[in-house]
């Protein structure tokens, strides 16, 4: 089944697909800001549901990408180049799951990159596990710094992660905070930026599966809001390379 419908539309589905009572699901959609044309998937295997990605828009070339912060007419068809857009003010959170190949590590290195060029601050933090330290490391060559190593009680305490840098930025107006970890602490700060308290996201995860070497957006407003840009997002990858579910 596949439906075209307005952002409030699918961001109603969704959150009624994630088990998010019908009161709560109405006012869900203040929490996010999809780009255009952007896919949002959902598995529905007998009873159960499964959502693969919210947002995803990597598809789309950087050249061609814009949402909801373009102010007025699209004015680029009579003036000529890209779209007018600006870089997300706040703190941009990008959540990479580790990468299983090297195709898909230089994919995603090269898309996170890519973002800096109109979405993100072109100068980021880059932080990593233990075991993503293959994926961590190339996305940092990327902006010329050296990752930062979790240490490996983050699988059993992510909450201090989230303390740590899931607040907006204290010393710029934008900034850029790259994590790259295995899929289970990423969902939790998803789900604990989407206002969900730490045992609501701990039991929450299940009910979602990103693919390796995929990216999930979050947007921290200085004013403390939050707004979710994409998650689990695949697109940068090469039809070969995408991972199966």
């Amino acid at each position: 089944l596949i439906v075209v419908a307005h952002n409030n539309i699918i961001l109603y589905l969704l959150m009624r697909a994630a088990g998010i009572p019908i009161e709560r699901a109405a006012q869900a959609w203040n929490l996010f800001q999809l780009r255009h044309a952007s896919i949002t998937r959902i598995d529905v295997v007998g009873i159960r549901k499964q959502v693969l990605c919210v947002g995803a828009a990597a598809h789309i070339s950087d050249v061609s990408m814009t949402w909801k912060n373009i102010s007025g007419a699209d004015m680029s068809a009579w003036k000529g180049g890209g779209p007018e857009r600006h870089k997300f003010s706040g703190r941009m959170l990008l959540l990479v799951r580790q990468a299983a190949s090297s195709q898909q590590i230089a994919a995603v290195a090269d898309h996170v990159k890519g973002l800096s060029s109109y979405m993100i601050s072109s100068k980021a933090i880059v932080t990593c596990t233990s075991g993503s330290q293959a994926t961590g490391a190339m996305i940092a060559k990327k902006f010329k710094t050296a990752p930062q190593i979790f240490p490996d009680s983050l699988m059993e305490q992510p909450e201090a992660a989230f303390l740590q840098f899931f607040t907006p930025p204290e010393e710029s107006s934008r900034d850029s905070v790259i994590i790259v970890a295995e899929d289970t602490p990423l969902l939790y700060w998803l789900l604990r930026s989407l206002g969900m308290s730490a045992e609501e996201s701990q039991l929450a995860t299940s009910l979602y599966s990103i693919g390796h070497g995929s990216v999930t957006l979050i947007n921290l407003r200085s004013d403390g809001s939050t707004k979710v840009v994409a998650v689990g997002d695949t697109g940068h990858q090469a039809i070969s390379d995408q991972p199966t579910c």
